[in-house]
């Protein structure tokens, strides 16, 4: 019985890989993941790998501007729009 439990979880561990595999590979997944604050980069564990994601990122929005302080499109005369604070609270 154990033995046909490990070779389940083996196969599907092997295909999970291979189905996902393409994910890795492709920037726009590879962007969305690292843009996404629940996952940024702890998924990297390579520190090269990191580096060329992060650059990868910077040339795609490196001249995008980021402002906390609620003048951008979607909070344009709203002052209560607030910014995220370091400890996550709404400043």
């Amino acid at each position: 019985m154990i033995y046909f439990v490990t070779s389940v979880k083996t196969g599907l561990l092997v295909s999970m890989k291979r189905r996902c595999e393409f994910v890795r590979s492709d920037d726009h997944y590879v962007i969305s993941t690292v843009l996404d604050p629940r996952y940024k980069l702890k998924w990297v564990s390579n520190p090269e790998e990191s580096a060329k994601i992060s650059d990868l990122v910077r040339s795609q929005y490196g001249g995008v501007l980021i402002s906390g302080d609620g003048n951008h499109p979607g909070t344009a005369g709203n002052d209560d729009a607030g910014t995220v604070g370091d400890s996550g609270t709404i400043a």
